[in-house]
């Protein structure tokens, strides 16, 4: 898998308008998140390749097995739902420590939402789905 659609180390954000990412990467910029730890994902073939992979029949067999075992699986769908909608996904690398609570601050003032941390042992929750619910793809159902 292509490294910018790893997920260990990266703060994930959901950005409803594709016109606030410029801001939110210099916002990020301005709290030490260098501009190439800040990725930016859109589009069907975003959704696919990171959070689905092939499309079609073996597509869903494979996102079935891995999002079965992966806890973090409903939202790595609701990532690709965002993407299938148009939005974008920000994938950051941010700095430790204080550094990364601003840059979560800088995010949320910015006006994502469904921010998640996967670290290399643990995830963490960070603010949660704004907004109306999407239609959550590969047989999730809330």
């Amino acid at each position: 898998m292509p490294e910018r659609f790893k997920t260990n180390g990266k703060l994930f954000a959901v950005v409803d308008e594709a016109e606030a990412v410029p801001g939110l990467r210099a916002a990020l910029a301005d709290v030490g998140v260098p501009d190439d730890s800040v990725e930016v994902l859109q589009g069907e073939e975003d959704a696919a390749m990171a959070f689905g992979g092939q499309k079609g029949f073996w597509g869903r067999i494979r996102r079935a097995i891995s999002f079965t075992i992966a806890d973090q699986w409903v939202d790595f769908a609701v990532y690709a739902a965002a993407l299938h909608d148009g939005r974008v996904v920000l994938a950051v690398r941010p700095p430790r420590g204080a550094d990364r609570r601003a840059a979560i601050e800088v995010l949320k003032r910015g006006g994502a939402h469904f921010l998640n941390y996967y670290g290399a042992m643990m995830t963490e929750d960070i603010s949660p789905w704004r907004g109306e619910h999407l239609d959550i793809p590969w047989g999730y159902h809330r």
